[in-house]
């Protein structure tokens, strides 16, 4: 029987971490059937995922003087004896196409490849590193121009591009001259849960990274009020990705309120906890500067969320991917406010209209079905089979 065809997949974050890229990353590896994909990665420990190989540390964060030292210079394009090794490690693999996810190093070292290996490559955005993950950050913000041009070269010469949202695809065709063609995460099925909402309380989940502080305070305070209005306490369920501490939120919240903060966990066990609640809260921040992060990124969470079968409360700007999603399948409610009273009757309106009960069962079907797979592994297929036709397209170190 022959082989099935070689992808080598690089990502600059590790293959186990239990959401965000990687598991959208996971969602569908698994379930590809005419391509091998090995994937290789930055961090400091190996992955239990399979047919992976761990090839350095990450060349971001750590010590802060030596860190702003070093980030400009490799924004520039200047290649590190630490970059140069990843390259290649990468150009070792015997394979017929390359993978990369255009974010932190995965640009940098995607640029090497098709700069000095004349590697063709597919790229796949998860958040746009310029205008969404350097504009937001403080540590980084400064280096923006550097990290949109490097980003530019990078996207631009790839070979097939796929994007997280209708919202990027649609933003980089207008302000990029991009084309690209949308990726979600797979979700296979929607699985059966025991959990039961308590209605002695309004027990509000959220799953996950929170984006701002400032949207999440208010939401508590709104939550508190609907809590009130309604004559049950307040639970609030929290599973990884933030350190919540409860007593600097305490003012915020009715004195029988209850915060229950969890690690992380893995899905299954993270959907049935948070299958007892009544709601589950996403939010993008509303800050002008997270605008375009806001109107191209896409939440992993809701790709859960709609596993979970609550509704959800988007605690958003109309102008957002997840905004757009809520409303169009109708699972939840958008609030568009930090005023907390406005925030509490947003609350109420969405337990007085519950979504229907197929909706959620209609958007996986649209956003996480198996479409999504096989657009994906069509693109690398059809890359490594391009290259396999011809002579030399495995390269050498």
């Amino acid at each position: 029987m022959p082989s099935l065809p070689r992808v080598c997949l690089f990502t600059s974050f590790h293959p186990d971490l239990g959401g965000g890229g990687s598991a959208c990353l996971q969602s569908v590896i698994l379930r590809f059937t005419r391509v091998e994909v090995r994937w290789l990665f930055l961090g400091v420990s190996d992955a239990v995922f399979p047919n992976t190989r761990r090839i350095g540390a990450p060349l971001f964060g750590g010590q802060f003087l030596m860190d702003m030292l070093t980030a400009p210079w490799l924004w520039s394009g200047w290649q590190s004896r630490k970059l140069r090794r990843m390259v290649d490690a990468i150009a070792e693999e015997d394979a017929d196409s390359f993978w990369c996810v255009a974010m932190n190093e995965g640009i940098l070292v995607g640029n090497a490849l098709m700069d000095h290996r004349r590697v063709p490559m597919h790229v796949s955005v998860q958040d746009d590193q310029a205008e969404a993950i350097c504009r937001r950050s403080r540590r980084y913000r400064l280096l923006e121009p550097l990290a949109l041009r490097a980003w530019s070269r990078h996207l631009h010469r790839a070979s097939g591009v796929d994007v997280i949202s209708d919202g990027m695809r649609d933003y980089y065709r207008e302000h990029r001259g991009l084309d690209s063609f949308v990726f979600h995460p797979h979700v296979p099925s929607l699985p059966k849960l025991d959990g039961v909402p308590n209605d002695c309380e309004l027990h509000v989940g959220h799953l996950g990274t929170l984006y701002s502080e400032v949207e999440m305070r208010r939401f508590m305070e709104g939550a508190g009020l609907a809590a009130r209005f309604l004559g049950r306490r307040l639970r609030l369920t929290f599973i990884g990705g933030n350190r919540i501490n409860p007593a600097r939120h305490a003012s915020l919240l009715p004195p029988d309120a209850r915060i229950e903060i969890s690690p992380s966990l893995g899905e299954t066990e993270a959907l049935h906890r948070l299958s007892s609640c009544h709601l589950l809260y996403a939010l993008y921040p509303f800050e002008e500067r997270c605008r375009v992060f806001r109107m191209t990124s896409l939440p992993t969470k809701l790709s859960s969320y709609i596993q979970i079968q609550r509704p959800v409360f988007a605690h958003t700007p109309e102008d957002s991917t997840l905004a757009e999603m809520v409303n169009q399948h109708r699972i939840g409610g958008v609030c568009d406010s930090l005023d907390p009273t406005v925030i509490g009757g947003s609350i109420l309106r969405i337990l007085q209209h519950l979504p229907e009960r197929d909706a959620f069962e209609k958007m996986r079907i649209v956003e996480y079905g198996d479409q999504h797979v096989t657009r994906l592994e069509d693109a690398l297929l059809a890359l490594a089979s391009s290259q396999t036709a011809h002579a030399g397209a495995r390269i050498a170190p």
